[in-house]
């Protein structure tokens, strides 16, 4: 039964100039760009090959399959895999995982063979010696000629995808012939993390060979990720540097994951877990409880407008120009997910906060974070500017805080940008107050002196540029929307404190910055029974650019 509810894609048009574009790129690889997980994850499935490789730490066999592709499948315990021969003829009934490995139930010997060929991605090429990387493993094919093969004039390199004809035997893999068949930048690896910085981490892969990783900024790792551990990760390798794309536990291979298209023949990856930040242009993914969250650029042709925080999708993405872009998207329905409990981590400065919710900016290219905060959480010390490290968990499909770490500050300031994307709800010489969305909490902005803001009026639609400078966030640049004049349909929500009331406005001071906010009352709008000191909730829309009440209720707690 499938689970897939919607699907977003690009539109013909616009996959067939990718298509261009890859090809000019890579024409011999095009053919494998369109490849995807042949099963939904959850699902049962069979396989059946010829053992290539085995990893008994990890319990894993890497199993040559049809159409040279290769697979990992995920034994029971170090036994099982240490049994298993290379060279074994195996048919399986498995269970596919999020990160596009299978665990086996069913495992049944059917012969051997003694030669294969398998297609793969070329991690490192040393003299007699190549490390590739397929189907979510790592393992070494022994060569008896140096690394300019067939019609290849160059040396291999880091990227190339290869097909490879090998014999068999029990002390690995021996070449027999290759050709190199295409190229991608995107390469999975798994291995052991031996050192963990900021900006850098070490992984040993294939019997301790070292690969130095970067890490961007955009890019925040899970607390739980430490030296020692097993871990699966994407890289991009440009340059000669291999930067990282995502990273997670190999522990935690379940019904969440990340991988590159099937043998990681194209630049494209899959990615399923949970939506924890959406806008019209981008999208930040949860894969998995010990796994970093990733960020996709969302282009102007998919409309990901009623993607929500707490779904679970299904998402393709292309690196277009070195940045990961969707293609694809499908959201899921929720069976089987009910009582998950998905957690993410975010580390950053805090754009707004209050005693309800918190927003937190992860880095320059990704979307500002808001979680609620519960209140058995005391955030009353936080305050905007702070540098934190938060974890939150969806409950009831709502991203709420379960934890919060302030980080000390290493300098005054900082340039660090945040986009804010949404309506104006007060302006002032001084400061200005945004609201993203009708869910995310207001963010407050310092004007400095060098920016003239009289243009700027209650109700507008504004795009924003702000740098916290001296702990303030501070505003840098903003864009007006232009209007067409009609009646706005979006709707704002506010709470707080009636500082003015007539038949035709109402003022309220809004929020824990304590902002005015004048909002015309229609005459369909009753508001004689609202007193000034009410506590109150305010909906209201922008109707002519003019920010006007929809209704308003007086808390039952108010004092009036």
């Amino acid at each position: 039964m499938t689970r897939l509810q919607r699907h977003y894609a690009l539109n013909g048009t616009v996959a067939g100039l990718l298509a261009i574009a890859l090809t000019m790129v890579a024409p011999t690889s095009l053919a494998f760009a369109q490849s995807t997980r042949p099963h939904s994850t959850g699902a049962t499935a069979s396989l059946s090959g010829v053992v290539v490789a085995r990893n008994v730490a990890r319990h894993t066999l890497v199993v040559s399959t049809h159409a040279h592709a290769v697979d990992t499948v995920r034994l029971s315990s170090a036994n099982s895999a240490r049994a298993m021969s290379l060279g074994t003829k195996v048919s399986a009934k498995v269970k596919v995982l999020g990160d596009g490995t299978f665990r086996v139930t069913s495992l049944a010997r059917r012969g051997a063979a003694h030669v294969t060929t398998l297609r793969a991605t070329v991690v490192r090429a040393a003299p007699r010696r190549l490390t590739l990387s397929a189907g979510g493993s790592v393992f070494a094919v022994a060569s008896a000629t140096s690394h300019s093969h067939d019609s290849t004039s160059k040396s291999l390199t880091s990227g190339d995808i290869v097909e490879v004809s090998v014999s068999i035997n029990q002390s690995g893999l021996d070449e027999t012939s290759l050709q190199q068949v295409g190229q991608t930048n995107l390469i999975e690896l798994e291995g052991v993390l031996t050192s963990v910085t900021a900006t850098s981490l070490v992984l040993a892969v294939d019997q301790g060979a070292s690969t130095t990783i970067t890490i961007p900024a955009s890019l925040t790792l899970p607390s739980t990720i430490v030296a020692g551990n097993k871990v699966e990760v994407v890289v991009d390798y440009s340059g000669g540097t291999f930067s990282l794309v995502s990273i997670s536990d190999d522990a935690a291979a379940n019904a969440s994951g990340v991988t590159s298209s099937q043998d990681g023949q194209s630049s494209n990856l899959e990615i399923e877990g949970l939506v924890v930040a959406a806008n019209a242009t981008s999208l930040t993914i949860q894969p998995g409880d010990s796994a970093a969250p990733m960020v996709v650029a969302v282009p102007p042709t998919i409309d990901v407008s009623t993607v929500t925080v707490g779904e679970r999708v299904h998402a393709r993405a292309d690196l277009v120009n070195g940045v990961l872009t969707l293609t694809g998207l499908d959201v899921q329905s929720g069976e089987g997910d009910q009582g998950q409990s998905m957690a993410t981590e975010v580390e950053g400065f805090v754009v707004s906060v209050s005693a309800t919710s918190l927003v937190v900016q992860p880095g320059d290219q990704a979307p500002p974070v808001t979680l609620v905060v519960p209140p058995t959480i005391d955030v009353s010390t936080v305050t905007v500017g702070e540098r934190v490290h938060a974890r939150g968990e969806l409950v009831a499909g709502v991203l709420t805080l379960t934890s919060l770490k302030v980080q000390g500050q290493e300098g005054g300031s900082t340039t660090e940008a945040t986009q804010i994307d949404g309506s104006v709800t007060a302006v002032s010489a001084t400061s200005l107050t945004i609201q993203p969305s009708d869910q995310a909490a207001p963010v407050v902005v310092a004007v400095p002196p060098t920016i003239d803001v009289s243009s700027i009026q209650v109700g507008d639609r504004i795009n924003a540029t702000a740098v916290l400078a001296n702990g303030a966030l501070t505003l840098t640049n903003f864009e007006v929307h232009t209007s067409d004049g009609s009646a706005g349909t979006s709707t704002l929500e506010f709470s707080g404190v009636v500082s003015a009331v007539s038949p035709l406005s109402l003022s309220i001071t809004a929020g824990d910055n304590s902002q005015n906010v004048i909002l015309a009352v229609p005459s369909s709008v009753d508001v004689t029974s609202v007193a000034v000191g009410d506590d109150v909730n305010v909906t209201a829309s922008l109707v002519g650019g003019v920010l006007t009440v929809v209704s308003v209720s007086v808390n039952a707690n108010s004092d009036s």
